[in-house]
């Protein structure tokens, strides 16, 4: 993981990482004081926290020295994180991602896989999805709980004609899922044709050269609410990492957002 920003309370801050990837200390922008923690890495989001003001004298570090004895725990009770680019590299996560996933739910903290593949793309890639309480595909537009094996859409499929006219426009270089329509980087411009001609009220959304319609209003941070809802958890509860464009909209969302 490399080091990266994250807000929490309004504030956004910059998160120091050591060589081992644990999270060494955080420097809040608006507020002088320092916050170190040690123990497990930031997936495991088990960590004490102490707080220690950088101009406190020889009594007041005293005093805080024997706080220190009762610390304090992290309040986040979920871990929202996107997939690729941030759990895998290369469509795939490794071992100890996937240890640090299962040391997450040990510890009774949930976690919500977010990502703009479909569901059957992300299944071959990632088969073991039961560390997750739930996955939302096709970048907000479909929930899948892995414990039941339930999917729910959360937007509607795009008419027919319209894919139809899509296919014309980029040379059949489009993939259809349940709700989201996929394409690439230069074919933005067919999809604002096909979308002009037939005066649909849709959105398009970037993650890097690849083109994603979807739904006005769908997009991770709707999906990310709706697990949230089933999970009957706020989004003041998760701390949220991502690394694209896609990614800006459920990070602004979650009252911790660490971007790597």
């Amino acid at each position: 993981m490399k080091p990266g920003a994250f807000k929490t309370k309004g504030l956004l801050s910059r998160i120091a990482l050591d060589q081992s990837g644990r999270v060494a200390r955080c420097l809040p922008s608006r507020r002088r004081q320092v916050m170190l923690a040690q123990g497990p890495p930031a997936l495991q989001l088990g960590a004490h926290w102490s707080l220690v003001h950088p101009h406190h004298g020889p009594e007041q570090r005293e005093r805080h020295r024997h706080r220190q004895e009762r610390p304090l725990q992290m309040r986040y009770l979920v871990l929202v994180t996107d997939y690729d680019g941030t759990l895998a590299m290369g469509g795939k996560a490794d071992e100890s991602t996937r240890s640090a996933l299962e040391r997450l739910r040990m510890s009774g903290r949930r976690a919500i896989l977010l990502t703009g593949r479909q569901l059957n793309d992300l299944l071959t890639v990632c088969p073991r999805l039961a560390v997750f309480d739930y996955v939302v595909a096709e970048n907000g537009a479909v929930l899948y709980e892995p414990r039941t094996r339930q999917q729910t859409l959360l937007g509607k499929p795009p008419p027919a004609r319209f894919v139809r006219r899509l296919r014309e426009l980029t040379g059949n270089s489009i993939s259809v899922g349940k709700v989201i329509v996929d394409t690439r980087v230069p074919h933005q411009t067919a999809v604002l044709q096909a979308i002009q001609e037939m005066g649909l009220e849709l959105q398009i959304v970037f993650n890097r050269d690849s083109v994603m319609l979807l739904p006005t209003g769908v997009n991770k941070a709707s999906g990310m609410a709706h697990a949230l809802r089933k999970l009957g958890l706020s989004p003041h509860e998760a701390i949220g990492i991502g690394d694209a464009q896609n990614d800006h909209s459920f990070l602004e969302s979650c009252e911790c957002a660490v971007a790597v």
